[in-house]
């Protein structure tokens, strides 16, 4: 080959534009369209039927990137708290650092299920899954639920019927 640059300089081309594309792909209709936070307000309706209310949203950091959903709840004499992750845990050890004194450890919902701790792996799988429903209009990219309670409620909801 004569001129090595100019062939890794189309490979470059040509990844950078497929990565451009599978991120177009791959972003959900909700991004798309730019309406923000849909999957919050499906989580406040099918919550609200259970007898809880939105108290409030609070950011848990300075930017804005987490934003914890709090909710009255008819068992618990303090807040519910839910935090949508999306990406990765990093949230849920912002949550575990502001939970101090009467709250149990977080638990994390995923499709269905409740998990101890943040599942990285099904995450990743729930999102290539996504990723590859390109046909899907009404897809929308997985969410990890991190819910935190306080020790005075009680008993504990199930969350993860409530939030699949």
């Amino acid at each position: 080959m004569d001129h090595p640059r100019s062939f890794y300089l189309v490979v470059l081309s040509i990844v950078g534009a497929a990565g451009l594309a599978l991120k177009v792909i791959t972003m959900g209709p909700t991004a798309a369209t730019g309406q923000p936070n849909a999957a919050g307000h499906e989580i406040d309706q099918r919550l609200a039927s259970h007898g809880f209310s939105l108290i409030g949203v609070r950011r848990v950091t300075t930017d804005g990137n987490f934003r914890m959903r709090l909710y009255d709840a008819p068992y618990c004499p303090r807040p519910v708290m839910l935090l949508p992750l999306k990406r990765n845990a990093e949230g849920a050890r912002i949550l575990r650092a502001r939970l101090i004194g009467e709250w149990r450890q977080p638990r994390f919902v995923l499709a269905g299920k409740t998990y101890p701790d943040f599942p990285t792996l099904r995450l990743w799988w729930q999102q290539l899954a996504s990723a590859t429903r390109v046909w899907d209009r009404n897809r929308r990219p997985p969410v990890v639920w991190a819910v935190a309670e306080s020790t005075l409620c009680a008993g504990t909801q199930p969350f993860h019927e409530l939030l699949s």
